[in-house]
């Protein structure tokens, strides 16, 4: 089967190319027909009835064999080729799709060139607002970390845990000349710097 789906597509695509357009047309109808059909199969009930080849009405239900349903689909096919307004809206619905798929499809274009003529120090204002937004969350991360750090040294019950604290202090904030020093609880001394681990803050 898949193949033949392979061979049925090259050729589709060949006659394509070669601009043949009366297959196209074909084609096109074909698919209307088989959407028409399935619009009509799946959308009535099974009381309702169908159409014989004779224009008579007949329920499905009394097609015990296999060829009286074969019948049952051409008469419901011969109705639908009867019905040439129903192909001509299908073709405005998807003429109608691929105008607006086209048009967006410009728009974004035109979108993107407006966007490559803008001058890059307009731009400045985003990317300020970018590295404020960082500046905020260190700030923010540095402030949550000194919190638990002060949470765990109120806590310490032995030189052990002082210990601890001490460490994880020097972790989070490197000791330099430049950096302020204030005094914290227990006698130990805190050295404030922006520099700011990520190691050091999953330990917190």
């Amino acid at each position: 089967e898949a193949a033949i789906i392979n061979n049925w597509r090259f050729s589709k695509l060949r006659e394509h190319k070669e601009r043949n357009i009366e297959a196209e047309d074909e084609a096109f109808d074909r698919y209307v027909q088989n959407v028409s059909l399935l619009e009509e199969t799946f959308g009535v009930n099974s009381s309702l009835e169908a159409l014989t080849p004779e224009g008579e009405p007949m329920l499905l239900s009394c097609c015990p064999d296999g060829l009286d349903q074969d019948r049952v689909v051409s008469a419901l096919k011969a109705r639908l080729r009867s019905k040439p307004e129903r192909a001509d809206k299908h073709r405005e619905r998807i003429r109608g799709l691929v105008n607006i798929g086209l048009e967006n499809l410009k728009k974004r274009e035109t979108d993107g060139r407006d966007m490559d003529r803008v001058d890059p120090g307009a731009l400045g204002g985003t990317r300020e607002l970018d590295s404020h937004d960082s500046g905020c969350r260190q700030r923010f991360e540095c402030f949550s970390a000194i919190t638990d750090l002060l949470d765990k040294m109120s806590k310490v019950r032995s030189k052990e845990d002082l210990k601890l604290c001490t460490d994880l202090k020097l972790q989070l904030f490197p000791q330099k000349e430049s950096n302020p020093v204030v005094p914290a609880p227990g006698g130990q001394t805190m050295v404030f710097s922006h520099e700011l681990s990520k190691d050091a803050l999953r330990k917190v």
